[in-house]
């Protein structure tokens, strides 16, 4: 005969977990439920990408980028450069024109700026420009003697400072197009004959 439970002690079926509903609504004991079992349907984690493919993305990436680039300062110089660049864009059109009439003018920023082509009487071109320097003075010259119909007069108006430091000619001068490859090497051989390549150290 079973004795009866003492207060304070369960009985065995007191201790059994309490079922559990199911979504169908049948009762699952909690021992059925394997609470610590992984999901049956994990996702793979996603193989790394190789070695050769990220270098390949790379470059093909870094190439673009530096496509774009040239293209831009290519095509839009005006929208980077110094704001005298126009300046001497407008007067190297004029000079590629062989548009320069009886007088031409050369210079840096007083005469261009103090010599007026319509107040002289007679057709001149002011070819003078900011930052102008002897060295491209000289390359305009003879390009103008160089044309069809070559300007009569040459009038030359540079600030004595400009004869001996030209500071701006690697910054204008040649980054504005003033000089060609041809003139650049023509100075450098010219240079080095004479001993002094201060031009070129800048």
């Amino acid at each position: 005969m079973t004795e009866p439970p003492t207060p304070g002690q369960r009985s065995a079926d007191d201790q059994a977990d309490p079922p559990v509903n199911s979504p169908d609504g049948h009762d699952v004991s909690p021992a059925c439920l394997d609470i610590g079992a992984p999901a049956l349907h994990q996702s793979r984690p996603a193989s790394p990408m190789r070695a050769g493919g990220y270098l390949l993305a790379l470059g093909v990436t870094a190439a673009l980028v530096l496509a774009l680039t040239w293209l831009f300062v290519v095509m839009a110089p005006l929208a980077f450069l110094d704001p005298e660049y126009p300046y001497w864009l407008a007067k190297q059109e004029l000079l590629r024109r062989c548009d320069l009439g009886t007088v031409l003018v050369v210079g840096d920023s007083r005469a261009a700026t103090d010599i007026i082509p319509a107040r002289l009487g007679v057709t001149t071109t002011n070819l003078a420009v900011g930052g102008g320097e002897a060295i491209e003075a000289y390359a305009t010259v003879r390009r103008a003697l160089a044309c069809p119909n070559p300007p009569l007069r040459v009038v030359i108006s540079f600030d004595a400072a400009h004869f001996v430091s030209p500071d701006l000619f690697w910054d204008r001068s040649v980054r504005f197009g003033a000089l060609d490859y041809a003139e650049l090497r023509e100075l450098r051989t010219i240079s080095e004959a004479l001993g002094d390549t201060a031009i070129l150290d800048q």
